[in-house]
């Protein structure tokens, strides 16, 4: 019984660090919101003016070079549609090498550069200058792809970060709604409700999958799986406690239910040599027990607090048996 308990307490582990990894990707919409912000006239067209000002020592017979804090390139109607240069992220930030394309109304379309935290990055926007496809790069080589809607809203993303690579979708609030993601242990999904807790998941951890249900706390919940190999079902409480578990192994089958400090209570055993019905107290100790055995008579056993038998019945005429955990 108590192997199975580990087991059991093994598996709540890999359930709890998984919820855990959700939290902390889902984090990751909060960065890329705040990119968003900053983002707004990025571009992935950069290499165009890149070349232009290259040609304007290209014609020399030798090479020069040319300092200036800015350059900006017109069109033949006198319109600016790029400049080269440094540019302060904000009224207090140190300035900061960017490269922005124009359309012909004058809008930033396009751009690319270093932000005042030292990442790089490319992006894109719409007529309205709201940036709506970015790449990054951040100094530790994070590197994330984000996609907003016309509002500038942070709908899609994609990254690596410490060597675990995530795709997100997000609601028009920009909370999460599908996460996908890769780990040491294994890949997983998530799906969140409206205001961002996790409702559901799909996982495999350590080679084994898992499904799960929560509450609108994320704490009751179902989970279906493979435990080691037997699939299993397990019930939890509204403290995250462990109340039943239902499990099929090679040999039978078993069910166990659990007080509120997760001791087992009862269990219900099928095999095909013996089935069996077992009582235990709150100190983990078998007290009761109703058998049906391999040649089909049945037999009933009441045990003390030591687990010696104080009654049993038909009377003994072997040795006597103890109720079979319902933790297969």
């Amino acid at each position: 019984m108590n192997t199975q308990a580990h087991r059991l307490d093994a598996l709540e582990k890999r359930l709890h660090n998984f919820e855990g990894r959700c939290s902390a990707l889902a984090s990751q919409n909060a960065v890329l919101s705040n990119q968003n912000r900053r983002l707004k006239m990025p571009g992935v067209l950069a290499l165009v003016l890149i070349a232009a000002v290259v040609l304007v020592g290209a014609a020399a017979p030798k090479p020069k070079t040319i300092e200036a804090e800015k350059f900006v390139v017109i069109d033949a109607d006198g319109e600016k549609r790029a400049e080269l240069g440094m540019f302060r992220p904000d009224a207090d930030g140190a300035p900061v090498p960017k490269l922005r394309l124009y359309d012909d109304k004058g809008n930033a379309r396009a751009g690319m550069g270093l932000a005042d935290d030292g990442a790089w990055y490319v992006g894109v926007g719409s007529e309205a200058e709201d940036a709506q496809a970015w790449l990054e790069i951040q100094h530790d080589g994070s590197a994330y792809l984000a996609l907003s809607d016309q509002g500038g809203k942070v709908r899609a993303s994609l990254g690596v970060s410490d060597g675990d690579g995530f795709v997100g979708l997000l609601d028009k609030d920009e909370k999460p709604s599908v996460w996908m993601a890769t780990a040491e242990d294994g890949p997983s999904l998530a799906f969140f409700n409206a205001v961002g807790v996790v409702r559901a998941a799909i996982a495999l951890a350590e080679d084994e999958p898992y499904m799960s249900a929560y509450d609108e706390n994320q704490e009751a919940g179902i989970m279906v799986g493979v435990f080691e190999g037997k699939p299993s079902l397990l019930l939890f409480d509204e403290n995250e406690r462990r109340r039943a578990f239902l499990t099929v192994s090679d040999d039978g089958s078993g069910l166990a239910l659990y007080d509120e400090n997760e001791e087992e209570h009862l269990s219900l055993v099928a095999k095909e040599d013996k089935s069996g019905f077992g009582l235990w107290d709150k100190n983990g100790k078998a007290r009761a027990g109703l058998f049906l055995r391999e040649d089909d008579s049945p037999l009933l056993m009441l045990y003390d607090e030591n687990q010696d038998v104080v009654w049993q019945a038909p009377p003994p005429d072997d040795a006597p048996e103890e109720p079979e955990t319902g933790e297969e």
